[in-house]
C-alpha cells in the first residue's frame, strides 16, 4: 500500500547547520504518527516540509505518491487544502469569539454561503462540546478549552491530515492527557491522519501507531511504541528510559 505522505532522502540545512539528513519517512493513512526527539532537532522543520511551507534542498516529499516538493505555488497551495495544522500556542485571535475562530477557515476559502457555514460550526462544536461557549472570547475560556477550539478549527475543513506541532506545551499532566485524550477519540471518530511532533512521554506512546524519533538530523528509530521502549540504540534509550524511572525493560 502507498503511503500517504513519504519522506525520500530528504535534506535540510540553514547555512551552516544541517537539520535533516537524508531523511527516510512513511506515514499511513488513517494512523497516528508521533516525531519524538530532543527541542530544536528539526521536528517541527518535517512538519513544514510536509505543508509545503519549506522546500528540501534535495530529496523528494510525496503525497498520495505525488511528489510535492516540487510542485508550483498553486499547486502548493491546493495541496495545502489537504491538511490542517494545529499550532503550539493555538493561534487563536483573541478579537474573535469561539465561534469566529472556528469559522475563520471556511470563511477564507468562500466555498460556503452563511447558512452553510453556521451549520458546519454548530455541528463540529456539538461534537466537540464547545456549543456553550461559541459567544466566548479566548481570554475568557480554560487553557485546555482553547486546545479543543484549536482542534475544532482544524477539523472544519474536513482535512484529511492534521499536523500537530507540541499540541500539550504549557499545561499541568492532567490536562496534557486530556489532550493525547481528545486527539485520539476525535481521530477515530473523524478518521483523520495525525501526525504530533511532541516531547511529552511516555505519554504520546498510548495514542500513537507509529513513532519516528529524530536525532543529529537522522531518524534513528522508526516502528510502533512497544519496539522503541525496549531500543538498544544508545541515544533513544537515554532519550526513553528515564520516562519509566530507567527501567523500561
Amino acid at each position: 500500500m502507498t503511503p500517504l505522505i513519504q519522506f525520500n532522502k530528504v535534506t535540510k540545512s540553514f547555512g551552516q547547520q544541517t537539520v535533516l539528513s537524508q531523511i527516510d519517512l512513511s506515514i499511513d493513512k488513517g494512523r497516528i504518527t508521533a516525531i519524538i526527539g530532543k527541542s530544536g532537532v528539526g521536528k517541527s522543520v518535517m512538519l513544514k516540509h510536509m505543508i509545503g511551507l519549506l522546500k528540501p534542498d534535495s530529496g523528494s516529499i510525496f503525497l498520495n505518491g505525488k511528489d510535492i516538493s516540487k510542485l508550483s505555488g498553486k499547486e502548493s497551495r491546493q495541496i495545502r487544502q489537504k491538511f490542517s495544522y494545529m499550532f503550539q500556542n493555538m493561534a487563536l485571535f483573541d478579537s474573535m469569539t469561539v465561534y469566529e475562530n472556528i469559522a475563520l477557515p471556511i470563511q477564507e476559502r468562500r466555498l460556503y454561503k452563511k447558512d452553510q457555514i453556521i451549520q458546519k460550526v454548530m455541528n463540529i462544536s456539538n461534537q466537540l462540546e464547545l456549543e456553550d461557549i461559541n459567544h466566548k472570547y479566548p481570554s475568557q475560556i480554560s487553557g485546555g478549552m482553547k486546545k479543543r477550539v484549536a482542534l475544532a478549527r482544524a477539523l472544519i475543513t474536513d482535512p484529511e491530515i492534521i499536523l500537530f506541532d507540541e499540541p500539550t506545551t504549557g499545561l499541568d499532566p492532567i490536562r496534557k492527557h486530556a489532550v493525547f485524550k481528545m486527539i485520539s477519540e476525535n481521530q477515530q471518530k473523524f478518521n483523520y491522519t495525525a501526525v504530533i511532533v511532541t516531547h511529552e512521554i511516555p505519554d504520546i506512546f498510548y495514542i500513537a501507531h507509529e513513532i519516528a524519533f529524530l536525532e543529529d538530523a537522522r531518524i534513528l528509530y522508526h516502528g510502533d511504541p512497544k519496539g522503541i521502549e525496549t531500543c538498544s540504540i544508545p541515544v533513544v534509550k537515554q532519550f526513553v528510559e528515564p520516562a519509566y524511572g530507567g527501567n523500561n525493560q
